[in-house]
């Protein structure tokens, strides 16, 4: 039964099931006015006293400068101050409120300053949204603990909040497009994440310290922001940081770091690297060069030449390692630079002869063959035909190095399945949460139990393929597992997530006219480029793709490609041939001919897949052979029939790109490095890619951003 009270110039709504009420109406204007701890009420001539534990005005606070909340009050609901012209709120000692629920303070336009209670546990999402705060402060031993998403989205006259040592994170778009210029942590912190695009588009934000306990930082959680300056403290815990975390932050100059959280980095981009500076305060193991094998050999000039590399090699170490005293700040390619030119000589020397190095720094793992960056810094600006495409291919290895299939074996307990995003021959297909970051990825777990040794030793040769392909426009290997989520021996594969789903979706959406906000011309010839790169990387890593086509490449946030489901054929079945007819029923002509014709193929099969990729990406059509079955479309593929392009929107290098893609004869198709040279390949200073075959108007500064990710 509900009731309702009036005291003190406010009404409340009473529960008489829980015996506690809501204040949900101001009826005067007043200077100050308070929420009353309880109201009381007479009910069958009996005194009914109900705890006030609530605030959730049904309409704006109009008229009142200052608002007193009781210390019994344990949440403001949501819109429960929603537009209000109240200019102060004041807690009572020993207030218990926990939670700022959703849209709580919504358009406050005239409150600029707020004390929170120590009880306070929670803000909620878009709490704040639109707002005038200026500062946040929390009271001495704080509970604080989170910040929800979107929690000070568009606060424009933000500036300051002192996190308490109890924060833990700060959840996915938590201050994005506000005007926040300074976050401090108070001693002992224990925050832990930073989600992602948690400070998308912050442009007063310049300099952030972030304290030990931090352990993940989200993708896109800085980008398009002014951030100037990061440091990290001294014994970090950092263990994750996205390849992405940086994207677009355009005034970043120095990354901060100790060098035991330097192998954190290893998959940042090269032009931030280069503004990571190691201090070297906490380095306590030098490093060190270790033969690790030398094949048997005649030539006693090789043990000589040998030796000599190694001197010059541990000569350059030496030094190095005197250089690295405490409070010495160096930047990662300073770092190296030393040991660049013996390493480099030495490495190209061992590789003729079967042999190989490793060195080692203190707090990073192992790294054969790569501290080779004798010439590291590479020019911010392209020159479009020798510019972009030589910086990519100056850049063309995976910056992912002597990883071992044990590093990638995680705790399924770590994480929370929250829905079946898809299910098949192959097995299902999860969407799971991690505890600690709240980060979604994607769990591929198999029907096939890996029994004998033959087939564990097959899934961790596929699982070597998908370690090694770490590259912008590859779906990233985030984990593994021998067995499932209930212990069976059913093998997980645990990826990225995306939820913008596949490149197919998005073309059957734009083909109906529902393209999504984000998708345009840009981003189609962004996938064009894309695709063609990844591909270009697999291939020169001996992976050929085999099932290449629109439903396995995924759509990051902005829409940019991710190829996947490359080397798994064997994971998800004992016989490939049966796999790919089953896969391909829907789209019989990605299939080249001679995979068709059951002849010995290469990587131009995926050449030929590519064209109809293309196809769809430059026509917004669906390329079809018609055909009353799979078999007789085969036969048509077979006699050379392609899609149509006539009476379609092709330029006449469009068409011949396409019939060269298509050919027949695999001998007579491209390789995708000479794809990916045609595409780059400009003679207009002004455009980076091939104008002649790119003819739409698009975005020049997106395209380079992107292309960036590469080099």
């Amino acid at each position: 039964m509900t009731s309702y009270v009036q005291k003190d110039g406010i009404k409340y709504t009473c529960y008489q099931k829980s015996m506690t009420a809501c204040a949900t109406e101001v009826l005067v204007s007043s200077n100050v006015i308070a929420i009353s701890r309880e109201v009381s009420l007479i009910h069958n001539n009996e005194k009914l006293t109900f705890i006030v534990t609530e605030i959730g005005f049904i309409e704006p606070v109009k008229g009142v400068d200052e608002l007193i909340i009781s210390n019994s009050i344990q949440k403001i609901k949501a819109y429960g101050l929603q537009c209000s012209s109240i200019k102060s709120l004041k807690f009572e000692s020993d207030s218990t409120i926990e939670m700022l629920c959703d849209y709580s303070l919504y358009n406050c336009r005239n409150l600029h300053h707020l004390t929170l209670p120590k009880s306070l546990q929670v803000i909620g999402s878009y709490a704040f949204y639109d707002s005038s705060v200026k500062t946040i402060n929390f009271e001495n031993n704080s509970l604080f603990n989170k910040i929800k998403s979107y929690a000070f989205y568009d606060c424009r006259n933000l500036e300051c909040i002192t996190f308490p040592n109890t924060f833990k994170s700060i959840d996915s778009y938590a201050f994005y497009n506000s005007s926040i210029k300074t976050i401090k942590f108070e001693k002992s912190s224990t925050f832990e994440s930073i989600h992602r695009y948690a400070f998308y588009q912050c442009n007063n934000l310049h300099h952030i310290t972030f304290p030990s306990s931090l352990k993940i930082i989200g993708d896109y959680a800085f980008y398009n922001s002014s951030i100037n300056t990061l440091e990290f403290e001294d014994n970090s815990s950092l263990q994750q940081i996205h390849q992405y975390t940086f994207y677009d932050c355009r005034n970043l100059e120095r990354i901060s770091i100790s060098s035991e959280i330097l192998h954190v980095f290893h998959n940042q981009p090269e032009k931030i690297k280069r503004k990571i500076v190691v201090r070297n305060a906490a380095h306590q193991s030098p490093i060190n060069a270790n033969m690790l094998t030398i094949p048997p050999h005649t030539d006693p000039n090789i043990d000589q030449q040998i030796n000599m590399a190694m001197q010059n090699l541990q000569d350059s170490i030496k030094q190095m390692n005197q250089n690295l005293n405490p409070g010495f700040d160096q930047t990662m390619n300073d770092l190296y630079q030393p040991i660049g030119d013996s390493m480099q000589g030495l490495s190209q020397f061992l590789s003729k002869q079967g042999a190989y190095i490793s060195v080692n720094v203190h707090g990073s793992p192992s790294m054969e063959n790569t501290v080779t960056s004798s010439n590291t810094s590479q020019p911010e600006s392209h020159n479009n035909q020798h510019g972009i495409y030589q910086q990519i291919e100056n850049k063309k290895e995976s910056n992912q190095k002597n990883v071992k299939v044990g590093d990638f074996i995680c705790d399924l307990n770590t994480f929370i399945v929250k829905d079946t995003i898809g299910e098949g021959s192959y097995g299902r297909v999860l969407k799971i949460e991690h505890k600690i970051s709240k980060q979604l990825y994607a769990c591929k777990v198999t029907k096939n139990k890996l029994e004998s040794e033959k087939e564990q030793q097959q899934y961790y040769n596929e699982i070597e393929i998908l370690m090694g392909a770490v590259y912008p426009s590859i779906l990233n290997l985030v984990g593994i597992n021998m067995c499932d989520f209930d212990g069976n021996s059913f093998p997980v594969i645990i990826t990225e997530y995306f939820e913008n789903g596949s490149l197919d979706i998005t073309l059957k959406q734009e083909r109906k006219g529902l393209s999504p906000k984000l998708w345009n011309t840009t981003k189609r010839y962004i996938n064009i480029i894309g695709i063609a790169l990844g591909m270009r990387f697999l291939h020169s890593k001996g992976i050929v793709h085999r099932d290449l086509k629109s439903d396995n490449v995924l759509l990051d946030e902005n829409y940019y490609p991710r190829i996947c489901d490359f080397g798994l054929s064997r994971i998800s079945s004992n016989s490939y041939n049966m796999s790919l007819m089953s896969t391909n029923v829907g789209t019989p002509m990605f299939m080249a001919p001679e995979i068709i014709n059951g002849q010995k193929y290469d990587f131009k099969v995926d050449v030929y897949s590519f064209s109809f990729m293309v196809y769809e990406l430059l026509s917004l059509s669906e390329p079809i052979i018609e055909g009353e079955s799979m078999f007789i479309v085969w036969k048509k593929i077979l006699d050379g029939q392609r899609p149509r392009l006539e009476h379609l929107p092709f330029t006449e290098t469009q068409k011949q790109f396409l019939n060269q893609l298509w050919n027949s004869d695999p001998s007579l198709r491209p390789t995708f490095d000479e794809i990916v040279k045609f595409l780059l390949h400009s003679s207009n200073s002004d455009q980076l890619l091939n104008e002649s075959f790119f003819c739409e108007e698009y975005d020049n500064d997106e395209v380079e951003e992107y292309l960036n990710l590469f080099i």
